[in-house]
Formats: C-alpha cells, structure tokens, sequence
C-alpha cells in the first residue's frame, strides 16, 4: 500500500473515532493485518485503535445463525435460545455489530424485558443466562472483546407465582380411589417420602383410574 493509501486509512481511522462509529471492512481489514505488528502497538497508546484490534464486524444476526448451527442441546433448551435472540434481535436490531453491543445495552435490554415484555422475573432471570451464554461463545470465536452481560444479576429463576401446596387431604382422597397398588405407593412417596420421579417413568403412559373413570395426570 502507497503513501496515499495510508494516508487515507488514518484519515479513516481518525473519523470513525470523532463520529463514534464502527471501521468499515478495508480499514477493519488492514488493522487485523497489523494487529502482531509495533505500529498496531504504538497506534494503540495513542488511542487510535482499541484493544479489539483483529475482531470480526459481525451483525448479531450473522451471530446467531453461526450460534445456532453448532448449539448442541435438547429441542427445549434450543426453544429457549430461539426465545432469547428474538427478544435480543427485536430490542438491540439484528443488524447491530456484536462489538457495538455495550453494558448500557443489555442494561436497557434487561428493563425492556420486564417493561415491554411483561415477562416473570424467573424468565428474565433465564433470558439474561441465555444470553451470557452466547456472547460467551462469541468471546471465543474472538468476535467481542467482552461481554456486556457478564455484569448483570440475573436473579432468581424460580417462578413462586407458579408453586401450589397440596393439601394432605386431596393426597389421601387420590390414594383412595386409586385401585393399582403401585399407584398408590408412587402418589405416596411422591407426597410425603420426597420420591422424585419424572412422570414418563409413571406406570400406565401416564394416566390414572378414578371412579369415574380414567384421569390424565
């Protein structure tokens, strides 16, 4: 590259720090190719480029379809994930560089959550570790120099809204009209033995007798 070239670059360099804006691709380009190099160095102390020298431009949009192609979990989680870059997509853009995301966005973000989307703050608490987990990703993939969510309290992810007690009584009336023996120790254990146990491993496919019949559980 001549001397005009140069010269051009750093006249680039120098408007996109006044406009506060992103380098485009040459200039991105030509600062990664130097990033090993003492001019990046010395470029660097006098604040003409950052420490993210040899980061990718990429949209969150670019992102995420690099993120879900290699996310590897069952169907739910990836229903999760789906959740959280819509929410991500639709408040910050989808076009947005990954690099100009900051903590005031996720920040803002967060509150959006909660105002806009009317979310619990057990699903705000999970969005938020969504998230984390993908700019996580995208730190290793060396596409940000760091995480703007690294720094938000997630909270708690249990919904109490969602908790019920059952009361002994309705236990006790459901073992009674219960005539399989092995109904009645599972409900049992369940209720008062602390037994855990996940409803597919339940006998009769997960349906249970009454005396008036048959009763999905």
């Amino acid at each position: 590259m001549g001397v005009h070239g140069l010269v051009d670059l750093h006249r680039g360099i120098l408007s996109d720090l006044a406009m506060g804006r992103l380098h485009d691709l040459e200039v991105s380009a030509w600062i990664k190719g130097i990033s090993s190099s003492t001019l990046s160095k010395r470029m660097q102390r006098l604040g003409l480029i950052g420490s993210d020298v040899g980061l990718l431009e990429v949209s969150i949009k670019d992102f995420m379809e690099r993120f879900f192609a290699t996310l590897t979990c069952k169907q739910s989680a990836r229903t999760f994930y789906g959740h959280t870059r819509r929410c991500l997509e639709t408040f910050l853009g989808a076009g947005k560089h990954m690099r100009s995301v900051k903590m005031a966005d996720a920040d803002a973000w967060k509150a959006w959550l909660v105002s806009n989307e009317k979310l619990a703050p057990a699903t705000v608490s999970r969005r938020i570790i969504a998230a984390r987990t993908m700019w996580k990703k995208a730190l290793r993939w060396k596409l940000v120099a760091e995480s703007p969510f690294a720094g938000i309290r997630a909270g708690n992810q249990q919904n109490e809204s969602r908790k019920f007690f059952l009361k002994p009584e309705v236990i006790d009336a459901l073992i009674d009209v219960t005539p399989d023996v092995e109904w009645k120790v599972l409900i049992a254990l369940s209720r008062y033995g602390g037994l855990v146990a996940h409803l597919s491993t339940w006998p009769c496919s997960g349906r249970m007798w009454t005396g008036s019949g048959t009763a999905c559980m």
